[in-house]
Formats: C-alpha cells, structure tokens, sequence
C-alpha cells in the first residue's frame, strides 16, 4: 500500500482527513512561514500544529483557506 499526499482516513463520523501532514513543531518565525508555503504549494492539504507549539501565528499570518 503506497501513501500520497491525496491519502485519507476516514473517521468514525464518516468525515475523512489527510493521512499525511506538514509538521510545524519547534519551527518559528520565518522557518515556519517559508515550510507552510513551501507545503502548500507541493500539496499538502493539512497543517499538523497544535496550541501547545505556540507558533499557530506563522501559519495563519499569510495563508487563508
């Protein structure tokens, strides 16, 4: 079984999401804004971060889906 970034999992609920997603732990500043940009422009579609990384501003700041 191959995995591409238009791979899913569905979920219980019957909604499904990426299988495959863009790390932003530890990235900061402008690592963090070029990594998105560069993630989105070769296709991906989710942005794995969370509160806890306290970098949600670099991600949002530029990019509005």
């Amino acid at each position: 079984m191959s995995i591409s970034l238009k791979s899913t999992v569905k979920l219980r609920s019957g909604a499904a999401i990426p299988q495959l997603g863009y790390g932003v732990y530890q990235a900061r500043g402008e690592e963090c804004e070029k990594g998105v940009a560069e993630a989105l422009r070769v296709g991906y579609t989710h942005i794995d971060s969370a509160q806890a990384y306290r970098n949600e501003k670099c991600k949002a700041s530029r990019w509005t889906y």
